[in-house]
Formats: structure tokens, sequence, C-alpha cells
């Protein structure tokens, strides 16, 4: 799946978006791309600033690009409000703690294991309203 990382780098919090790489290319996501913004603070609505976000809406349109991967934690509002600007459900887009998750599903060897990683991916859904 064509991806791209993003990330909105504030002080005195450590970037992500190598670890958030690496994590995104041993599941199959082909990283093309990758998006840094850096900020005084998150911002309120999409994490990263709304030209950011229209930059990212250009770059999902020219290269072609099916999911976003964001280095940072994203309440489930801004997933919703991000993915209806870049175009609704034709980009998935994933946070950090999601993408964890999915490291895990795609690892997960029982049954168990695998409705254990869906019922905590739904919680972490969820918990953000």
């Amino acid at each position: 799946m064509r991806s791209i990382v993003v990330e909105c780098v504030v002080p005195l919090v450590p970037s992500r978006a190598d670890e958030v790489e690496t994590m995104a290319k041993s599941i199959g996501y082909e990283v093309v791309d990758r998006v840094i913004q850096h900020r005084k603070s998150l911002h309120h609505t999409y994490c990263i600033g709304p030209g950011k976000l229209d930059e990212i809406k250009q770059l999902t349109s020219e290269k072609k690009i099916e999911a976003v991967l964001f280095a940072n934690r994203l309440p489930g509002s801004q997933v919703f409000k991000i993915q209806k600007v870049l175009g609704g459900t034709d980009i998935k887009v994933v946070d950090r703690n999601m993408l964890i998750l999915e490291v895990f599903d795609q690892r997960a060897m029982t049954k168990e294991a695998k409705l254990q990683i869906q019922l905590a991916k739904l919680r972490y859904t969820f918990s953000w309203g």
C-alpha cells in the first residue's frame, strides 16, 4: 500500500518518523514520501496545520497515495477530520498507536490473539470519541 509518513514535531518531544516508517515497511506499506512540520504546538483540529494538510492532499493525488501514516497520536475525531479533507475513505489515515496494533495483528498466530487485537483496536478507536 503506497503511503507517506507525516509528523508534527513540537519542542521537547522526540521525532518518531523513523520508527513509524520502519514499522510500516515491516508490515508491507510502501513508504514513498515523508512530510514533517515543525510547530510550537499541535493543531487542535488536524494535528498539523491546515496548509500542510492541503499539501498532503496534493501529494496523495500526485503520488497515488493510499495511506497517510502519522507519527503522532491522533484522537479519533482528528482521524475522521483528516480523512474527510483528504477525500473520505479512499485514503486510510493511521496514527502511530494504530500502526503498532496493525503490526501485532499481522504477527498474531492464534485466533484468540487476533480477537484480542481487534478488541484493542476497537477500544482505542472509540476511546477518543
